[in-house]
Order: C-alpha cells, then sequence, then structure tokens
C-alpha cells in the first residue's frame, strides 16, 4: 500500500522541477509593496511583496541587492524583476529578486520640480512677500491630523514653553487626494478666524514623498501665500522638503521645531517671570525656615513628654523602607528576567545554522545553474560544428566530380580554369571520381567568346 505513496522530499522535488521547466517564471516582473522588509548581516535581503490581495515571500541576495540605488522600507512600493522557485528545504515556493526600483517617485519628482519652476517663476516664493512671526502670540493655530505624533509633539511643547498662549486646532487629512481640499480649505478658515490668530502652524509627521504630496500641490501652496496669517510649514523631517516650506514665512524642521519656534520670544518672559518669583519664593522661604524652626523646638519639647508617639512613627517609616525594598527588589528580578530573555532570543538568532543553510541553498542554487549552462553551451558547439561540416561538404569539389565533373592540375597542383594557363606539350594531370590521368596538350582550342586562333602540335 505504501509504494503508492510519495515522500515530502519527492513530492517537493517533483514540485521545483515544475517550476524550472516554466519559461515564464525565470524572468517575472512585479510590482507591489514591501512589507516584513529585513537585511541580514551577510547583505541577503528578505521580505515580503504584497498588495491588496496577495502576497509572496521574496529573497534578494547581497550581489543583487548591491546594485540598488535606494533604502527599502516597509509599505515602500517597487518595481521587482527575477524568477519563482521553490525553496525545498522549506516546502514553500518564493521570488528570487534580481532587480529592484521604486515605483512612481520619478514622476512625482519630475511633476515637483516643474511646479516648483512656475511658482518659482511667479514668485510666490519671494523673500519679499513673508511676513515676520509676532514676538508675544497670544493665540496660535495649528493645522494637521487630530491623531498622531505631529499634534501631540505640536500641543506639548507649545503648553509646555507658552502656557498661556491659546492653543486653537484645525485638523485636516495630512495624506491622499482629500487632503489637498481639507488644508487649503482650513487656512482659509483660520485665516479668517475671530479674534485673529497671531500665528498658524501648518504640518504633519515624516513619510515618503507620496504621503507628503499633498503640501507640493498648488492648491495648497496658494492658500498659504494668499494667507494674512504669518505661517510656520512644519511638514515633514529635515531632509524632507515641500513647496509648501518654500511658500510659507518660516520652515521648521520638525513640527516640534515650529512650536518652538512660534513662542520662542515668550520663553525669555517666562525667565523673567520666573526669577522674579524665585526672588519671592526665597523671601517666603526665609520666613517659613524661620517659623519652621520654631514649630520644630515645640515638637521637640513635645516628643520628649510624649516618646510613644516617636516610636509609633519610627515602626511607620520602617514599614515603609520594608515595602519600597520589596517593590524595588521585584523591579530588579523583572529587569534581569527580561534583560535573560533578550540575551536567549539573540543568541538564538546568531545561530550559525541558519547561515549555514542558507549557504547551502545558494551553492546548490549556483550549481544547478552552472550545469544548465555546460549542457547549453555544449549543445551551442555541437549544433555550430554540424553546420559548418555540412558547408564544407557542400564545397568540396568532390561532391561536382561524383556528377561527372573532372578537376585538371598541373604537375605542380595548381589546378587549371582557362586554356591559356597551359602551354602545348605540356603535361597535366586530370583528377576524376575515381582516380587521375596524365596526359600531355597536343592542341588547343579557345571557346567562341575568346580568341578564335588555334594551336596544333
Amino acid at each position: 500500500m505504501t509504494a503508492n505513496y510519495l515522500s515530502v522530499t519527492l513530492l517537493t522535488g517533483y514540485i521545483a522541477r515544475k517550476f524550472n521547466a516554466d519559461p515564464y517564471l525565470k524572468k517575472v516582473y512585479v510590482q507591489g509593496e514591501l512589507s516584513n522588509f529585513k537585511r541580514q548581516a551577510s547583505g541577503h535581503l528578505y521580505f515580503t511583496l504584497k498588495d491588496d490581495k496577495s502576497q509572496i515571500r521574496t529573497v534578494m541576495f547581497a550581489k543583487a541587492a548591491q546594485t540598488i540605488g535606494f533604502q527599502p522600507e516597509d509599505g515602500m512600493k517597487v518595481l521587482i524583476s527575477g524568477r519563482i522557485d521553490v525553496y525545498e528545504r522549506g516546502g514553500n515556493y518564493q521570488f528570487y529578486a534580481q532587480e529592484m526600483q521604486p515605483d512612481g517617485v520619478g514622476a512625482l519628482f519630475v511633476r515637483f520640480e516643474q511646479l516648483k519652476k512656475m511658482l518659482t517663476d511667479q514668485g510666490v516664493f519671494s523673500e519679499a512677500h513673508k511676513q515676520p512671526l509676532p514676538a508675544y502670540p497670544q493665540r496660535v493655530g495649528v493645522i494637521t491630523s487630530p491623531t498622531g505624533a505631529a499634534v501631540r509633539d505640536i500641543m506639548t511643547t507649545l503648553k509646555r514653553r507658552s502656557p498661556q498662549t491659546d492653543i486653537i486646532l484645525f485638523p485636516a487629512a495630512v495624506q491622499g487626494d482629500q487632503a489637498i481640499v481639507e488644508v487649503a480649505r482650513q487656512i482659509k478658515r483660520a485665516d479668517q478666524f475671530e479674534p485673529p490668530l497671531d500665528v498658524l502652524i501648518v504640518g504633519r509627521g515624516g513619510g515618503s514623498i507620496e504621503d507628503l504630496w499633498a503640501f507640493n500641490e498648488e492648491q495648497v501652496v496658494r492658500a498659504i501665500y494668499e494667507a494674512k496669517v504669518p505661517i510656520i510649514s512644519a511638514v515633514g523631517h529635515e531632509t524632507d522638503t515641500t513647496l509648501s516650506d518654500y511658500v510659507a514665512d518660516y520652515r521648521a524642521a520638525t513640527p516640534t521645531a515650529a512650536a518652538e519656534i512660534a513662542v520662542k520670544q515668550t520663553v525669555e518672559l517666562l525667565t523673567t517671570i520666573q526669577h522674579q518669583q524665585q526672588r519671592l519664593t526665597d523671601s517666603l522661604k526665609n520666613v517659613l525656615a524661620d517659623k519652621k524652626q520654631r514649630l520644630a523646638h515645640y515638637q521637640e519639647r513635645l516628643a520628649r513628654q510624649q516618646p510613644q508617639r516617636l516610636i509609633e512613627q519610627q515602626y511607620q517609616q520602617l514599614d515603609n523602607y520594608q515595602q519600597r525594598l520589596i517593590a524595588a527588589l521585584k523591579a530588579r528580578v523583572t529587569a534581569q528576567r527580561f534583560s535573560f530573555e533578550r540575551l536567549s532570543w539573540q543568541l538564538q538568532q546568531t545561530n550559525p545554522q541558519a547561515r549555514i543553510q542558507r549557504g547551502q541553498e545558494q551553492l546548490e542554487q549556483q550549481t544547478l545553474n552552472l550545469v544548465k549552462a555546460y549542457r547549453a553551451q555544449l549543445e551551442h558547439k555541437r549544433l555550430t560544428l554540424s553546420h559548418k561540416i555540412n558547408q564544407i561538404e557542400s564545397l568540396s569539389p568532390l561532391q561536382v566530380m561524383q556528377r561527372g565533373f573532372s578537376l585538371v592540375e598541373t604537375k605542380t597542383g595548381t589546378v587549371l580554369n582557362k586554356v591559356t594557363d597551359v602551354a602545348l606539350n605540356e603535361a597535366v594531370r586530370i583528377r576524376m571520381r575515381d582516380g587521375v590521368l596524365t596526359a600531355t596538350v597536343t592542341k588547343k582550342e579557345m571557346s567562341a567568346h575568346g580568341s578564335s586562333k588555334n594551336s596544333k602540335l
């Protein structure tokens, strides 16, 4: 009964051969999104290529990865070419990438540069149009997504540096086609807000060029240009620059930096107030210190009269120390356990067996490719040789002799093809299909298109 059953190895090998035999899987071009991207110390890249409905495991070995001119990241859309094959040890098929490039970045960059040139020529980015920021803003507007790190960073920084400043949030989408309309509309709304704003922050966190593209649209850039309120652009991070950054009155590297710029003068005012407050506090401390000293004197006298209360306080303090010690020990044990688990995980990740398996896989694949290339080259040489032999045989004079023709040569072996090439009484050899005749020229006759003169001996 078991003779009809295949082993897992045989079944997987059969499937692998099917993949290798399919010519359409040897060079495949795929468009998708990167996910679970990992770069190993060996330089190999492992990731998942996916779209809305499917995904495929992908590997790109170090040699091919060295040709990439950008840094792949999760969520990045790419164009990849390579082959589909079976990883027999794991029993799954995967995509072996040979080339990879970003999808769509080139077109967006061209669009960015063209719009930038047009707006520059129109004077939209002129420094003369920019407004100074107020020294002590009372109301600061913020246009960003109501969720995410950007709004938290801006709000936290503004409240910390200038707690007396009113903050008005104008929520808007900051990514996608919807963001273009919402951001432009909120800028116009904030510009007409009552009571008027002193400064307006427009921003979001970092991202790819696609994520930030709403802030490169002409509709948003025009809204910033036409606004009367001073605007600080805080789109992306230091390395991300959008057209909104160029047109704004001030550009901040990050959302946090925008909040610091908006209320930077307030800090100096608060510092002066804090100095005055410190002087008042010091005076009060001196008064309180005198009062505390007198109170301590009275407490000491009272303690002498009631020692039991002093003992009870010591008991309570001892209990507090004991609870703090237990909590510290528990925290230390938890930290040591976490450190141990982390080291164990790192040890597992550096297991050399996995690297050996990858090396064997690569060696097996390279061996297979070499055998295929050798066989293909040998077959090509065989066909070339056969073709050359046929050409030589078709040009051989022996083939002509088989049809009844003969070859006339001089004694030295020179082939004669004209009557004028031989003299009277000269010995010649006539090579025929089955042998050679020796003869002497006794008469020469020219053909009609040659000389009409005959020579006879």
